[in-house]
């Protein structure tokens, strides 16, 4: 699969999408096709995130194949979010207006939960995947049937039917995968898998000596890899290097240099996940290199 084609394809797709919606919504007498364009670009938008964590899950390691569960939990609460948000919902004044925001939040909580807790709790892949695959199924089903009991339109029923096929369908090919991995082996040996995107969610317990020389030679993002632009952050401490992105996202969140734990923003306070080990080993090798 052509990466860069399909990515260009998706992102035509949905600004095409977006441009179509809001001159509808404009020409008068266009009401049911600017009704369509919005469902439509709501089903596309969401078969398209399901489709990238699914691919994104399968090709990260073992250890990363978890967080795939929470992120797509929390996807999912964002989707109900954007369907109650929607002002045809709005005007049947059948559920009450703050459960939109309501889910908005319960899903950024969920989202998050990766980045605020120690790695090693999500080693049990093969657990999470099918209490959360039964738990998004639920939510799904429950929601539906609460449409249909309230009396919604025939059209947002049907609107959550392909989305439970989907979401079935991809979950049970991950778990699969996983069950065909043997997760109870190793995770040293599981060294077929070369991407490892899911593991950018996670704060590492190791940050080698060798990483952060890197960084700093090439000139990129200890955090995400990315080559760094004119707007960095350098930590006064250790003098490593963090895109500014990144350096605004750890401040928001633990607010400390994945090196020497010194803060990014003063001002806040520093919240490190617990650990079993060490927070962060920054492993010494200058006694091999004079060996």
């Amino acid at each position: 699969m052509n990466i860069r084609k399909t990515k260009y394809l998706i992102t035509t797709l949905q600004c095409s999408a977006i441009i179509f919606t809001i001159l509808f919504s404009i020409i008068p007498g266009a009401s049911i096709l600017f009704d369509t364009l919005v469902m439509g670009s709501f089903i596309f938008s969401s078969i398209m995130i399901l489709i990238i964590f699914f691919f994104f899950t399968r090709k990260s390691k073992l250890q990363f194949k978890a967080i795939g569960a929470i992120l797509m939990l929390s996807g999912l609460f964002f989707a109900i979010g954007e369907i109650l948000s929607y002002w045809q919902v709005k005007q049947l004044n059948l559920i009450p207006i703050t459960v939109s925001p309501f889910m908005y939040i319960l899903g950024a909580i969920i989202g998050i939960i990766p980045l605020k807790s120690d790695p090693e709790r999500f080693s049990n892949v093969s657990w999470y995947w099918d209490t959360i695959a039964i738990v998004n199924v639920a939510v799904v089903i429950l929601l539906e049937i609460s449409f249909i009991l309230l009396g919604f339109p025939l059209m947002y029923v049907m609107l959550g039917i392909p989305l439970i096929f989907l979401i079935f369908i991809l979950q049970g090919f991950i778990i699969r995968d996983i069950r065909s991995k043997k997760i109870e082996s190793s995770f040293s040996t599981d060294l077929d898998e070369d991407l490892n995107v899911l593991e950018m969610f996670t704060r590492p317990q190791k940050v080698t000596e060798e990483e952060v020389s890197v960084s700093k030679e090439k000139k990129i993002c200890l955090i995400c890899k990315g080559k760094l632009s004119r707007n960095i952050y350098i930590c006064p401490k250790c003098s490593s290097f963090y895109c500014q992105k990144c350096s605004e996202t750890m401040s928001d969140l633990e607010n400390a240099c994945w090196v020497c734990e010194t803060p990014f923003d003063e001002s806040k306070p520093v919240r490190l996940p617990e650990m079993k080990d060490e927070k962060i080993i920054i492993e010494e090798e200058h006694n091999h290199k004079t060996n």
